[in-house]
């Protein structure tokens, strides 16, 4: 695992004024939090200077101070500076290589507040010992600015391998389901052979079989109060309508939000302790929220939102936000559920309780006796189905990457790859979780997602992106298994860098999943 250094590099001298909303429905006067782990472009208020482009340039140095580093990967990624030390990113970014002399450079830089990092050698290296979260401020005009930087060693090198820890005992349950309607896969003969679902042993009326396992969802109620924290009529949650209550591994939240725009969509954030997962709702919404960090108490929170980085008119991915506080509704929920779902249960990107996506897989997995077969019976289906989509690499036309868009759209970017490929994965009771990371192609280190996924007590990398035989090649012929189920879980050659997960990597823009600032899990 390669690892990185920081400094914080300010290009002078966009200032833009962060103002209570003073429109647009009840709450007004309350202020917007930019939060330090979230991607977030802030585009209120009037720029006081709007200088040219710069350069920044400069060499990187051995903790020596002379020996310079070549072939390192630097990446200037934005932030917004709220107020000082107080940081949040968007995501831009820009990335090169530095060359055998340690010199790199960074052409046409916007104004703003960026940060530089660096990895090489699975070695985490720092600038500047001493400073806050070894951070150099350095104001940078329209003109060339040098910054040089010599790095110190902050940490050992991390193992290759590695495992999920815990790994609880998973025994598959039998295959459930809520239609016996035949599933036709794209590129291949339908076999008019139905998918048949197990009895749900009869579950209560919000309860839900997550692979013949019953989870009951809400239970007994222990504040009947409302809860409502800042009321605002454009969001309203119909159910659950208690302030506290128990849980059985999920509960359902339905409701309807009537702002349109940038307003329109909600931010649902489930909190245990230091751990946290979101959701996005708008319009007339109802989702089931599971709580994946195992039993205990949980606080959940629904914010107004404002987007600042949307695509295709609000329609395809969020990129960058900003959400208001105090929240519009606070649950404290407790979870009775004694199990381990953070790489388990479905999250909002990877709808591993979704239908379609169940009764898929089942049928794609249909005759296969041992894990490894099901696994790569999913691979097949994804790399052979889906198509590599270049118009989501161009700014404002990025699609959403969830699982079910995914599906629906039969192209994404490695995130839509990996989204369904892992929902499959889940599905039928196979645990795994999404990796973003960086990749070196060849010719640079472009940022990337993969699987890592769990079996027989193992971790695996397996980067269905990456084993696409083509634009929607379904010829068997042509199938690749380069990247399928490699043990090392840095690829081959260490050309995958896993970046989440990692503590030190807390607040860094690199390892999040676009619109889901703590990670998918």
């Amino acid at each position: 695992m390669k690892n990185f250094s920081l400094i914080f590099i300010n290009l002078i001298c966009c200032v833009f004024l962060i103002t209570s909303c003073g429109g647009g429905g009840s709450g007004s006067g309350t202020i917007p939090v930019i939060p330090t782990n979230i991607p977030t472009v802030i585009q209120e208020g009037t720029p006081t200077a709007v200088p040219a482009t710069g350069t920044v340039t400069g060499r990187v140095f051995e903790t020596d101070g002379i020996t310079p580093i070549g072939g390192a990967f630097l990446i200037l990624s934005k932030s917004v500076t709220v107020s000082p030390g107080f940081m949040a990113e968007d995501s831009s970014y820009m990335t090169t290589t530095s060359q055998e002399d340690g010199t790199y450079a960074f052409q046409n830089v916007s104004q703003g507040y960026w940060r530089l990092e660096m990895w090489r050698n699975q070695v985490l290296y720092q600038s500047n010992p001493g400073t806050p979260s070894g951070a150099a401020n350095v104001i940078v005009s329209d003109s060339t600015i040098i910054v040089n930087i010599t790095y110190s060693v902050v940490s050992t090198p991390i193992p290759t391998v590695g495992s999920i820890t815990p790994v609880p005992t998973f025994t598959p349950g039998p295959p459930s389901g809520p239609t016996n309607t035949p599933v036709n896969i794209p590129g291949s003969t339908p076999t008019n052979t139905p998918v048949t679902p197990v009895p749900s042993n009869t579950p209560g009326q919000n309860a839900f079989v997550y692979n013949g396992v019953i989870y009951n969802g809400k239970g007994t109620i222990l504040d009947g109060s409302s809860p409502i924290t800042s009321s605002d009529s454009k969001i309203v949650v119909t159910e659950p309508q208690e302030k506290s209550f128990q849980a059985d591994g999920f509960f359902m939240i339905r409701g309807q939000v009537t702002y349109t725009g940038d307003m329109q969509y909600a931010w649902v954030r489930i909190v245990k302790g230091s751990q946290e997962t979101s959701y996005w709702v708008r319009g007339n919404f109802e989702k089931r929220l599971w709580l994946r960090f195992g039993s205990g108490d949980y606080n959940v929170y629904v914010h107004r939102t404002k987007i600042t980085d949307g695509n295709l008119g609000y329609n395809g991915d969020i990129l960058g936000w900003i959400y208001y506080t105090p929240a519009v509704y606070t649950f404290n929920v407790t979870n009775n559920r004694s199990e381990d779902g953070t790489f388990y249960y479905p999250s909002d990107p990877v709808q591993s309780d979704d239908t379609n996506i169940h009764n898929l897989a089942l049928q794609l997995t249909s005759g296969q006796t041992t894990d490894t077969d099901r696994i790569r019976a999913l691979h097949d289906y994804v790399v052979t189905t889906l198509y590599y989509d270049d118009a989501s690499n161009i700014s404002g036309q990025r699609k959403k990457q969830d699982a079910i868009s995914t599906l629906q759209n039969g192209t994404a970017v490695c995130e839509g790859y990996t989204n369904l490929y892992n929902a499959l994965l889940r599905s039928i009771g196979l645990r795994c979780k999404c990796i973003g990371g960086s990749a070196n192609t060849g010719y640079s280190w472009e940022l990337h997602a993969w699987t890592n996924l769990e079996s027989s007590g193992n971790l695996y990398l397996v980067d269905t992106t990456w084993d696409d035989p083509g634009p929607n090649d379904a010829d068997p012929g042509n199938l690749y298994y380069t990247y399928f189920m490699l043990t090392n879980l840095h690829g081959i050659g260490n050309d995958h860098n896993p970046q989440d997960e990692r503590p030190e990597q807390k607040g860094n823009i690199l390892p999040k999943w676009k619109g889901y600032p703590d990670g998918i899990y």
